[in-house]
């Protein structure tokens, strides 16, 4: 029971690390789209692709993104839990308008965006922009699993440094894990993460981390960055 225990806390903890933080959020109107078909030709907005009898629902279901199609053109590609298990949420309205709130510049889809976003100022904890070695590690850990075509994010950040805990909690533990001493370990831990250093909080067991401020631009190899300026040290959950 208490490994049971100790597992699902330190899963609640990694939930913890992958939750964003003062993201800029936006609500879009438009179509859902089949992302990748609407690419390969603009006609493709509908569930029906030429001779292909619902081509954007059997693609939704095997994981392909759907994106929201604007009246202005502009591509806004659905991710987290809207498209979590496959776009379950979101196959029974393909090629339906509607209205979505989110965070418009998060990494894994701002590629997508065209220069819509340029000049969008956001703060958040994590941009695959950072400079850092061990964000560098990461990201090239990353594409070696992912490949290129999807960008890391916050997400994937979370659940490395979750890991990273983890490791940590079963090397001082000698491999004999046990809920009370894990969650002794957990609380204060220090991870030196892609983000930049964190603590995990010791009351709350969430964590203090650095929240940087980003404008949205275009670097030299083309494409769209969240470019950090300006940060904010050791910041705390507000909510808590």
């Amino acid at each position: 029971m208490r490994k049971l225990f100790a597992a699902a806390a330190v899963a609640t903890f990694v939930l913890a690390l992958s939750a964003p933080a003062f993201a800029a959020d936006m609500t879009v109107k438009g179509q859902i789209v089949d992302q990748t078909c609407f690419l390969k030709d603009k006609a493709n907005t509908g569930n029906d692709h030429g001779d292909m009898k619902d081509c954007a629902t059997i693609c939704a279901k095997k994981g392909q993104p759907m994106a929201i199609l604007t009246e202005d053109g502009k591509l806004y590609q659905i991710t987290g839990g809207l498209a979590a298990d496959k776009n379950a949420k979101l196959i029974a309205h393909i090629s339906h308008t509607v209205e979505i709130t989110g965070d418009v510049t998060e990494d894994g889809v701002i590629e997508a965006m065209g220069d819509a976003p340029l000049g969008v100022i956001t703060t958040q904890h994590y941009s695959v922009a950072h400079d850092s070695a061990q964000n560098r590690v990461f990201l090239k850990a990353y594409a070696e699993v992912a490949g290129t075509a999807q960008r890391a994010n916050f997400m994937a950040v979370g659940a490395w440094d979750g890991m990273a805990a983890m490791y940590e909690v079963a090397r001082r533990l000698n491999g004999k894990i046990d809920g009370d001493k894990a969650m002794d370990i957990l609380k204060g831990l220090k991870i030196d993460s892609p983000r930049g250093p964190l603590v995990i909080d010791p009351a709350t067991r969430d964590p203090i981390e650095t929240i940087y401020v980003r404008r949205v631009e275009r670097l030299k190899d083309g494409k769209l960055y969240n470019v950090e300026f300006d940060q904010f040290l050791n910041v705390k959950d507000p909510n808590k």
